[in-house]
């Protein structure tokens, strides 16, 4: 279903600015292919004023909310670069995550390098976006993506230990950011 309405998508997008303005101009002129461009920009605002009617909202309203929403994307993403400065394997992309002490991925009493120190960061729900959510797990982990549904799947889960709290804190503002529900734990607190 997704796909086949990114196809359309895709095939209306190209006809739009593609084909449609270029059979215009070759028959009828540039100045009727500025009234097409007219005519698609009408269309454009009226599914979106039908958008926020359907919402309930005026069109001021309906844009005041867009811009905050906006606003709070940008807020949410720069806070989520801020804080991936304290991974220090965000940046360094040739090294592993577990090749800084301390960092342990999903751990388990049973994994080799388990540790009781440190924080665990976990995944309680992966939201709407699962697939983002799994990109950046894979990007914080380096698992393969498979691994990285199959934990979103088994939420609430943990994804990685790490040795402090500022490192805790930027993992769970990069998946908070792709828009999953995340909580940090202290392993050390519960005893």
């Amino acid at each position: 279903m997704a796909l086949g309405a990114l196809v359309l998508w895709i095939l209306g997008w190209s006809a739009v600015t593609q084909w449609a303005p270029g059979e215009i101009d070759r028959r009828l002129g540039r100045p009727y292919v500025a009234l097409f461009y007219l005519v698609v920009l009408l269309g454009a605002a009226l599914v979106r004023a039908w958008q926020y009617n359907r919402r309930g909202q005026t069109i001021r309203e309906g844009v005041r909310a867009d811009i905050a929403r906006q606003r709070e994307r940008r807020e949410l993403r720069n806070q989520a670069r801020q804080a991936a400065r304290a991974l220090p394997w965000l940046a360094d992309k040739r090294r592993h995550p577990t090749d800084w002490p301390g960092v342990v991925i999903t751990p388990a009493p049973e994994a080799p390098g388990y540790f009781r120190g440190g924080y665990d960061v976990v995944l309680d729900a992966a939201g709407e976006t699962k697939v983002l959510v799994a990109s950046r797990i894979k990007r914080l982990t380096r698992l393969p993506m498979a691994s990285a549904l199959r934990l979103i799947d088994d939420a609430p889960a943990v994804v990685l230990r790490v040795p402090d709290a500022e490192m805790a804190s930027a993992a769970k503002s990069v998946l908070e950011f792709a828009g999953a529900t995340v909580s940090v734990t202290d392993p050390d607190a519960g005893r």
